[in-house]
């Protein structure tokens, strides 16, 4: 189920969360062809890592189209991507795993992933 005024796809993405990359794009005068690139990756102690960026799409990503604003993400985070939402937590861009959500870490995340916790 999409998060509460979200939108779904591989990725759960907050209203909130997009309209602050729609606007971060326009502050900081970003090229209509870049997307926000999502990178996920486990480290070397096991625990999920992720990276948010500009980035211009390559012709092996998977772009997400929404509202005019692309997403895009390599074939390498898609196993990561399916319980995660990217949300916007105290004005800062985030991507939270929903497993590893807490109540407390998702207080002020609008995606409601601790829901059924």
């Amino acid at each position: 189920m999409p998060p509460q005024g979200g939108f779904f796809f591989m990725l759960k993405i907050t209203r909130e969360a997009l309209t602050s990359i729609q606007n971060s794009k326009l502050e900081n005068n970003i090229p209509i062809e870049y997307a926000l690139r999502v990178t996920v990756y486990k480290g070397l102690d096991g625990v999920l890592n992720s990276n948010l960026c500009f980035d211009l799409p390559s012709e092996q990503d998977t772009v997400l189209d929404i509202e005019g604003t692309k997403i895009v993400y390599s074939g390498n985070s898609l196993p990561y991507l399916e319980n995660s939402v990217l949300c916007l937590n105290e004005n800062n861009l985030s991507l939270r795993f929903i497993s590893d959500c807490a109540p407390s870490a998702c207080a002020s995340c609008s995606a409601g992933c601790n829901q059924g916790k």
